[in-house]
């Protein structure tokens, strides 16, 4: 199945926490600041929903520019509770793309000034980044003991965040081989996430529990987390997920079994599974294309390369092979031009 490394609490918006702010600086300040203060916050909302916008569509560098944009809004009000939730996106967003070196400096930056604040809310968040950067660098015995420091701090206090520590520690034990414990801390998430109603991090626990089913063998199982999070997924209109979700179901049918005695429950189960997976290979090559996804699109090519004859589309074998091979050579063109001048 495709990684969604970070998908949760990645480009969360900001609108919440700024509005909150913008109402302590509405009531403490005087006239002529208390318009500046105003005047500043709103254009960093709207720069948040910019990157949030972005980072559902893939576009990292578009991102990056509009959180920094925010950033500077912030700082020019000397707004360091802001600066610490812009802080954190930035180093989740380094992570999602790879970027180790500048996650920890944004996470480091993020850090320094919760704790200066004392603020316990967002200390929790930044102990979540460091559980994050730890995480990527398989440091996972440190990882666990903070995110279980911080489950601790935060009890009931504050649902939400519960509910990515608890995302987050499931993606710990996961890689520590303790998938029942995984699963257990996942379903916890998903019973929080749904009561609040928090759409995007719902969505990627019904993704990442799926992945944990899927490697146990309970396929038909891991379809129907799969399908929730698809349908999520498009009700809060995120075609970089959906694209992410159709390759794993894609890839998750293929492994399911002509006489497997549950699909006849399952919408579909006249067809064969390959074409089933066919169909949403087809279907993630257009979305993740339009989502300029590549990875995304060299995947479903891959699939639909693959299985063409199986699924009963040998005529179309030929028309992947050819798309396959140009937008590798093309990924490939594009990776050697920015790595040019890198040392």
């Amino acid at each position: 199945m495709v990684s969604r490394i970070g998908r949760s609490f990645i480009g969360r918006s900001l609108v919440l926490v700024l509005s909150l702010l913008l109402m302590v600086a509405c009531s403490t300040l005087p006239e002529k600041k208390e318009t500046e203060q105003t005047v500043a916050v709103r254009r960093a909302v709207e720069f948040a929903k910019l990157a949030d916008e972005s980072l559902s569509f893939g576009q990292w560098a578009k991102a990056e520019e509009e959180y920094r944009n925010a950033l500077q809004m912030h700082a020019s009000i000397d707004n360091l509770e802001g600066m610490v939730q812009v802080w954190s996106s930035l180093g989740f967003l380094y992570l999602r793309i790879g970027q180790v070196i500048d996650a920890r400096r944004a996470f480091n930056e993020a850090s320094i000034h919760a704790r200066i604040l004392d603020n316990k809310k967002l200390i929790l968040i930044t102990s979540l980044s460091q559980a994050k950067l730890l995480l990527a660098e398989k440091e996972l015995e440190q990882s666990l003991a903070i995110l279980d420091n911080a489950l601790q701090e935060n009890q009931k206090a504050n649902d939400e965040i519960s509910a990515i520590l608890l995302h987050n520690r499931a993606l710990v034990l996961r890689e520590l081989g303790k998938e029942d414990e995984a699963i257990d801390n996942l379903s916890k998430a998903i019973e929080l996430n749904k009561r609040l109603g928090v759409l995007r991090e719902l969505a990627s626990n019904h993704y990442v529990l799926a992945a944990m089913l899927n490697k146990k063998g309970q396929t038909i199982a891991a379809i129907a987390h799969l399908n929730q999070s698809l349908e999520i997924d498009k009700k809060i209109e995120a075609p970089s997920a959906i694209a992410e979700d159709l390759v794993a179901l894609a890839k998750v049918w293929l492994r399911v079994k002509p006489d497997d005695p549950t699909l006849g429950a399952m919408q579909g189960f006249l067809r064969k599974p390959v074409q089933i997976a066919y169909d949403y290979a087809r279907r993630a090559y257009r979305t993740a294309l339009a989502a300029n996804e590549v990875e995304l699109v060299l995947a479903a090519l891959q699939i639909l390369h693959d299985n063409a004859v199986l699924a009963d589309a040998a005529k179309e074998q030929s028309q992947w092979k050819a798309l396959l091979d140009s937008v590798s050579k093309a990924q490939g063109t594009a990776a050697g031009a920015s790595s040019a001048g890198q040392r």
